[in-house]
């Protein structure tokens, strides 16, 4: 593991280290990537942590989690128009879709446990209720439409990216939406009363496999460094080389096992 964890966090130290050379008409948009960037590489480094100690269950959450990060970046980046032009729909546009509907999520939220709340927390409940009203209105003003679900953004992806985006996204949001939202399944996974005796087990053995969410987690890795290093024009090829390699390791370990 940790020849591949190495890898990965080289891909993201060499894609950083040119990000802070950005400057020019476009630092808004530049600063939402890097920032994005940095949120995906953090992930990627608890992910790597949290499979060292062989935490599958968290690790598959982050994954969910890194999962969406991704998809909603590489919509901003490529899917339809790939410039960053401030109006149509650029990079710059989507970005704000995107604060749009986050906007509009938290409100929701905020709404819901409203009623909830008494004295100082309801005045601060208030508070940001109002300024999330204010930041919306002036957000539909522009006639921003809300960022597509993720079924959509993955049909744009397919087309603007790769056919990939079809297969594999939707089955990461799927697979590990249970390790986010805990049901009873899960928990059922914690034990086995099988053979007439309760044995607890320390982690969702039957969800998680540790080879596989390391695997997951190098894929997630290179699409992202690749997404941001595409949008720029810099070099991916030697990045790609070593993911080829281990995709080729990995499967030849699947195969002996």
């Amino acid at each position: 593991m940790e020849q591949i964890e190495g890898m990965t966090n080289r891909w993201f130290d060499e894609t950083l280290s040119h990000l802070p050379k950005l400057s020019g008409t476009s630092w808004e948009v530049n600063s939402l990537i890097a920032g994005s960037f940095r949120c995906g590489r953090k992930y990627c480094k608890g992910i790597f942590s949290l499979l060292k100690d062989d935490h599958k269950l968290p690790a598959a959450a982050l994954l969910r989690i890194l999962g969406e990060l991704d998809m909603k970046l590489f919509w901003c980046l490529r899917a339809p128009d790939k410039t960053d032009a401030l109006g149509g729909d650029g990079c710059y546009q989507r970005f704000r879709r995107w604060e749009w509907s986050s906007l509009r999520e938290h409100r929701a939220m905020f709404e819901e446990f409203r009623d909830l709340s008494s004295g100082s927390v309801r005045l601060a409940t208030d508070e940001k209720l109002q300024d999330l009203g204010e930041d919306i209105d002036s957000l539909k003003k522009e006639g921003l439409e809300p960022i597509p679900n993720m079924s959509c953004i993955c049909r744009e992806l397919s087309t603007s990216v790769s056919p990939d985006f079809v297969k594999f996204y939707p089955m990461i949001y799927r697979r590990f939406s249970w390790a986010v939202h805990v049901d009873l399944a899960v928990i059922k996974d914690f034990f086995d009363d099988s053979g007439g005796q309760v044995q607890f087990r320390d982690d969702a053995e039957h969800y998680c496999k540790g080879d596989v969410l390391l695997h997951y987690c190098t894929a997630m890795g290179c699409d992202i460094n690749l997404m941001v290093r595409k949008h720029y024009g810099w070099d991916c090829d030697e990045m790609l080389h070593e993911f080829r390699d281990f995709l080729q390791q990995w499967a030849g370990s699947k195969r002996a096992n």
